[in-house]
Order: C-alpha cells, then structure tokens, then sequence
C-alpha cells in the first residue's frame, strides 16, 4: 500500500506532553500514550492534535510508530496544513476529528496529494462528491455529477483496404452535454476514473461490407494487442466478399481506473479485401459516465 493510506484514530484518546517539544521534534513523550496501539506505521498512521487552548493555537501531527505500552510516540509534525510548534511539557493532547473526517468543500486541483483511503470532499467546481480510492479518486454511485454524457459522430468516414486497422480520427461532438471526456485525432480520454458505458458503432453498405471489422485497445496499439476493451461484433461476418451491410458495435460497462482513464483509448477500423475502392461508415462513440 501507499503512504498514509490508512487513517486510524483511537476514540477518547487525550492527555499531556510529560517533555517540552520543539518545532522538530519527531518523538513526543505523554504517559497517556501507553494505551496506544502498537501497529502504526507510515502506511497506517493515527492523527493527533497538540493545543495552546488559551493562546488559540494547535498544530496536527501523525503517530507513525508506537511500542506496546509506550510512553513515547514518533511523529510526523505539521500536517494537514498546520504548523510545526515548539510545545511546553503539559500542553494538552487529544485524538478528535479534524477536517480530514468530514466531507469538506475542495476544487480537484487542491485536493490533498496524502489522503487516506476513504477520504471524501465534496468539489464546488465539479458539483460531484469524489472519494479517494486504492484506483485514485472516484465518484460513488450516486455521488452527483453534471455533464456525464459524450458523444462523437463521423458520416462518409473512408476506410482503406488492406489488412491493419486505420484510427479513426474524424469523428465530431454530438450535442450530449458531456464535460468529462475528450476526443482528438488521437483517441478518446475519459479523464476521470470511475464506472463507464461506452459503445463503438459503425455502419456499412458495400460490397465488401462482409469483410470490415472494427475495434478499440487500451493502450493506443494495434488491434488484437492482448490488452484490447471489446469483443468485436459484426452483422455480416462472412470472409468472402458479399453485397449488403454490416452494423458493427463494441460496448463495454464496467469500472475504469485513474490511470486506465488517463490512456487513449483508440477507435479503429479496418477493411481486409485488397480492392481499391472504399468502405464508407458511419460511425458514432458514446461514452457515459456513471458514477464511482
């Protein structure tokens, strides 16, 4: 696990300093720390507020190491945007909820880079509750938020022959509203973690229309990489060239993750018949977000 994924308080934990501390301090000294657990680590670490009630001051620390029955305790001073003090022996100590414990307001560029698992704020510029997960953070299901629907669309699109698969790169925004996913000539970006339906459909009236394919790969390589999103799905499979027309779709529902998110994802097609002439397509791509 990660640094500081687990946020372990102790409840009704409270006492006094028995040493005089200063501003860099990492080991406090309290007879009240004996009744602390004796599991912590940087990974799994227990908030602490030290107090100046009547000078109004406090500073957050976090106990990273503690041995059973222990009057000692090593910490990491001045967290959670607080200051590193320097702190008399008999300054109070207590275990209470701060901040970090509650759904709290934040932008996603100041969310915290050292939240615990479970971490939640609420983002006034997203309208959306996301909570920090082991995949990064995510949106619950029912969280909230605006613009989750986004669609891309390309008429007439050319597909040469051959056997390799052309990206698609032509495709234009349908009006569906959606913020958080982009396309370019290079893929689409969900740019969020969370869970995603996402359909690829391609439509054809040629000849050869028995004999295109379409596909997606995460990541942006070629088809049938072994880390491709969809099965592919075609109405006329037959290998031999044949009249008529083939309806084509790709769907995938399911859980993608932050870094997952932040990777192309790349609509191709392909036509294996070595004619010259061209399939045309219409094609659309959806992708809607649903929440954590």
């Amino acid at each position: 696990m990660a640094i500081y994924d687990f946020r372990a308080p102790v409840d009704g934990a409270f006492g006094t300093l028995s040493a005089s501390a200063t501003s860099g301090t990492t080991t406090l000294s309290s007879a009240a720390f004996a009744g602390l657990p004796s599991d912590l680590t940087t990974t799994k670490y227990l908030p602490l507020t030290l107090a100046d009630d009547t000078a109004g001051l406090f500073e957050t620390v976090w106990v990273t190491a503690h041995g059973s029955g222990a009057s000692t305790v090593t910490v990491v001073r001045a967290r959670e945007g607080t200051t590193a003090r320097s702190w008399t022996s008999g300054a109070p100590w207590r275990c209470a909820p701060t901040i970090r414990d509650i759904v709290h307001t934040k932008t996603r560029a100041t969310l915290p880079t050292d939240a615990h698992l479970g971490y939640r704020a609420a983002l006034t510029d997203e309208s959306v509750t996301v909570e920090r997960t082991v995949a990064g953070w995510s949106t619950p299901i029912g969280g909230g938020t605006t613009g989750r629907r986004h669609g891309w669309a390309q008429t007439n699109a050319s597909c040469p022959h051959g056997t390799t698969f052309q990206v698609v790169s032509g495709l234009t925004t349908m009006s569906l509203g959606g913020t958080i996913a982009t396309f370019s000539a290079s893929g689409l970006l969900l740019n969020r973690g969370g869970v995603w339906s996402i359909t690829y459909n391609a439509w054809s009236d040629s000849i050869y229309a028995g004999e295109t394919s379409i596909g997606m790969s995460w990541p942006a390589g070629s088809f049938l990489s072994g880390d491709d999103m969809f099965d592919q799905r075609t109405r006329s499979p037959n290998a031999a060239p044949q009249s008529g027309f083939a309806w084509q779709w790709l769907y995938f529902n399911g859980y993608v993750s932050d870094s997952r998110a932040a990777i192309l994802l790349v609509p191709k097609v392909c036509q294996t018949n070595t004619n010259s002439s061209a399939v045309l397509y219409n094609i659309t791509l959806t992708a809607e977000y649903l929440g954590g």
